[in-house]
């Protein structure tokens, strides 16, 4: 059986994931074995913790060219991501004709994923920059700011702002450069209208929308709770927190 291209997903922390990877493996994306409890391969954060920040050390940011990068710093990545895959493909059974693989910090290897793997498709995953300013994951926020030169308070207004800077490089590089093997969905659009948005996302990868997806969005697929928390700040707060990612609040249709 032939092998598709492999399909990517990647977005902040807490920005509903893990929600299209159990939606890709319900349309018969293989993503590993055994996957850990963000639904992403239980062994890629040995790589990712120290070797994605190493990277952004080098980058300042999510979107760079590969061919700028020191040497030793962009055979490491790629190893790390080929060793990855190689291993993933030899654990797909025979039945899964696509293959990919889940992970937030998929955000920031955009332009790698793109350069080894010829014809890939990349998932941005989109979900409202207030609420995330608030959101209780911040671990890529925290640690990537570190490695900035141009480091942003760790405030949540510092939060909306690392999610709006990081998510509009991206989405305008992937834009030109994946052209139609780019898919953004805003997370919000997911759970208002589950069969909708997940019929959409699967025409564009060329996946059949299988009566595992159609039980995944009658049944889990869920507004959380925590939408709309960003109502809870102070008058001054959510001031500051709209200003900070107002480009990616417009970029991605929350604003008008």
């Amino acid at each position: 059986m032939r092998t598709s291209p492999p399909i990517f997903i990647g977005g902040t922390n807490g920005s509903g994931t893990r929600v299209y990877a159990k939606l890709l493996y319900a349309a018969g994306v293989f993503q590993g074995k055994n996957p850990n409890f963000a639904f992403e391969p239980a062994s890629i954060r040995q790589y990712t913790r120290k070797l994605v920040p190493e990277l952004m050390q080098n980058t300042q940011g999510p979107i760079y060219d590969t061919a700028t990068l020191p040497d030793e710093v962009s055979a490491r990545t790629e190893k790390w991501i080929e060793d990855f895959a190689r291993g993933l493909k030899a654990d797909k059974p025979a039945e899964y004709s696509h293959w990919g693989w889940k992970h937030p910090r998929n955000l920031f290897l955009a332009p790698f994923l793109h350069q080894l793997f010829k014809g890939c498709f990349f998932v941005q995953a989109i979900r409202d920059g207030r609420d995330m300013s608030l959101a209780g994951n911040k671990g890529d926020f925290l640690t990537m700011n570190q490695k900035f030169d141009r480091k942003l308070e760790e405030t949540p207004s510092g939060a909306a702002c690392f999610w709006s800077q990081m998510n509009t490089q991206v989405a305008d590089w992937a834009t030109v450069n994946f052209g139609r093997n780019y898919i953004c969905s805003r997370f919000e659009d997911l759970c208002d209208n589950p069969e909708k948005e997940s019929r959409r996302i699967l025409l564009a990868l060329g996946l059949e929308y299988t009566s595992e997806v159609a039980d995944l969005c009658a049944n889990f697929v869920k507004k959380p709770q925590t939408t709309g928390r960003w109502h809870s700040l102070e008058p001054s707060e959510r001031s500051q927190v709209i200003s900070a990612s107002e480009v990616g609040l417009r970029r991605f249709g929350y604003l008008d």
